[in-house]
């Protein structure tokens, strides 16, 4: 009767402490799942896990408990693209660019998954250690990536960036430059906000800065970055929340 109570309460034991998978990818000691306890903190499924070439700043975190308001999200941008492709389409001459570069943008982002990105303050496991307010505790199975450090920055807004394959500029990273080194006014594109811009850094942090005369800012970028230069306001009477939405669902884009 002893053993079998005994056995009862492990079970009720394992049943309340169930595991959860961590799947390791990118440059890391060792890719694949491992499971841990269901308290378990950043620190303890981060730990050893970096090679010594990994680019912490890159570093993504992904939580299967996400996928479902994620894909919410990106269903409500898609209607709000095609919104402004309705409103925009027209047989005028001029509108043809900014109508071909809608759908390759919304065509891109069809193809892009829901990854269920989680933004956290850090993923180096020496500052998760220190920081005990960091180091939160992971509740749903995950996945963790470490990428290489990135050679490039992606802009999204540029004048021949409308071709129907492709809506954004891949260019090479310039290390201490400033974002006045990447383009300038004429080669941002004639329906775009030539004001300000959007910088999604590789860690999900977004910065909204000026690239004006009257207000510019300095800011050097941190390679893998995105640079959204925005629709203008008046372009976007069908779906006046769309900037705001696409630099949110580009905080859920991952270096590889």
């Amino acid at each position: 009767m002893k053993r079998l109570l005994s056995s009862l309460l492990m079970l009720i034991s394992a049943s309340v402490m169930a595991d959860i998978t961590v799947t390791y990818s990118g440059n890391v000691e060792q890719t694949g799942p491992t499971n841990f306890s269901d308290n378990s903190r950043l620190f303890e499924i981060t730990h050893g896990v970096p090679a010594g070439s990994a680019w912490i700043p890159g570093a993504a975190l992904f939580l299967k408990q996400n996928l479902s308001s994620e894909q919410s999200a990106k269903s409500a941008m898609l209607e709000g693209l095609k919104s402004i492709y309705n409103y925009t389409a027209s047989d005028k001459e001029s509108d043809k660019p900014f109508a071909e570069w809608l759908l390759a943008l919304r065509s891109w982002i069809q193809t892009q998954p829901v990854t269920g990105r989680q933004l956290v303050t850090t993923l180096d496991p020496f500052q998760l250690e220190i920081d005990k307010t960091a180091n939160k505790k992971i509740t749903s199975d995950a996945r963790l990536n470490y990428p290489n450090r990135p050679d490039f920055i992606s802009i999204i807004g540029l004048n021949g960036t409308s071709d129907g394959t492709s809506p954004y500029r891949k260019v090479p990273y310039l290390p201490g430059k400033d974002i006045q080194n990447y383009f300038n006014e004429d080669d941002i594109a004639s329906w775009a906000n030539k004001n300000e811009v959007y910088i999604v850094s590789p860690a999900g942090q977004i910065e909204k800065v000026g690239i004006a005369a009257w207000n510019f800012k300095h800011v050097r970028l941190v390679p893998g970055s995105w640079v959204y230069i925005p629709i203008d306001n008046d372009a976007l009477s069908a779906a006046p929340h769309f900037n705001e939405g696409f630099v949110q669902w580009l905080t859920t884009r991952s270096l590889p």
